[in-house]
């Protein structure tokens, strides 16, 4: 993730893995590996109240959150059952003049995500 050329932060995860469509794609991430030695830098996937960890895939016609996510992120993601959606709205609309946007907490918006099982 970058804030600007001279903030950035690195992710690195122990493993991950989705669930099959019966069990709605259910997102589990390992440990954090990436040792981050930027005050700024936060796990945002598996952040507390807004974890993505053990939370099911959620579409605009599939909503796991009682608070409509989807429609409110304005993208498809493994939103938390609260308020406030997610800290890593990694889906949402690239050029966002107001918020939702692709978002990283605290405010990196230059996002590489991929995720893949050696």
């Amino acid at each position: 993730m970058m804030k600007n050329r001279e903030s950035f932060c690195l992710y690195y995860y122990s493993n991950f893995s989705l669930d099959n469509e019966a069990n709605n794609y259910t997102f589990r991430v390992g440990n954090l590996l990436s040792d981050n030695s930027n005050v700024d830098c936060t796990d945002a996937i598996k952040t507390d109240e807004l974890t993505a960890q053990n939370r099911p895939f959620s579409t605009f016609d599939h909503s796991a959150s009682q608070y409509d996510c989807p429609k409110r992120m304005q993208s498809s993601w493994w939103f938390a059952d609260h308020p406030n959606c997610t800290a890593a709205n990694l889906n949402g609309p690239i050029e966002s003049t107001t918020s939702p946007e692709i978002s990283w907490q605290p405010n990196y918006l230059i996002v590489q995500f991929a995720l893949y099982e050696p």
